[in-house]
């Protein structure tokens, strides 16, 4: 549901004068997705659906997150082997 959602929100993303290209985000976009889609779909008038769907898509497309390239994507370092069996390490006294 979240790519459709995206891909009716693309054509309304303007396409001003910005340096990188920007697509929708996605942990907004899943919040948003959420809170409205179960009224969305419990809604038995028409009209009333399509302004909750024209809201969400509006909603979606004002949320944008750039798309740099040739950004490095390293996993990060995780601590958490440093404490993992941390009591079983201690003295006991």
């Amino acid at each position: 549901m979240l790519c459709f959602m995206s891909a009716a929100a693309e054509p309304e993303m303007s396409d001003s004068e910005k340096q990188y290209q920007y697509k929708p985000n996605k942990n907004f976009s899943i919040a948003v997705l959420r809170d409205t889609f179960i009224s969305m779909v419990v809604e038995d008038d028409p009209g009333k659906r399509d302004r909750l769907f024209a809201r969400l898509i509006s909603l979606i497309s004002k949320n944008t997150v750039p798309i740099r390239p040739d950004r490095p994507t390293q996993p990060r370092k995780s601590n958490r082997t440093k404490h993992r069996k941390r009591m079983s390490k201690k003295s006991p006294l």
